[in-house]
């Protein structure tokens, strides 16, 4: 179970760079257009907006990544050689 944690970890690592590099960025930007003047007044305000977006994105990434990184674990489990009882028949008494 651990290898499905190591290999999640190292995929989602580079995405995660990237949106931390580009909210970095977006601050710059952000901060570029503030000082410029009251003109970009409205550049900023989209940019604010789309930060928010990217954080959702981000916090929906991070949900979409735990499902994926569960369904995995789950079959890696299903796959390893535990006992079955598919020739087992088993009786219920009726209370």
């Amino acid at each position: 179970m651990a290898e499905c944690l190591d290999a999640d970890t190292k995929c989602n690592g580079n995405i995660e760079q990237r949106l931390e590099s580009l909210a970095h960025t977006l601050g710059n930007i952000k901060e570029t257009l503030r000082s410029a003047g009251g003109v970009y007044a409205d550049l900023v305000r989209q940019l604010e907006i789309a930060e928010v977006e990217l954080e959702e994105v981000a916090l929906e990434l991070d949900s979409w990544r735990r499902s994926i990184q569960l369904a995995s674990c789950l079959w890696m489990v299903s796959q390893s050689s535990l006992p079955t009882w598919s020739g087992a028949k088993l009786k219920l008494r009726a209370r």
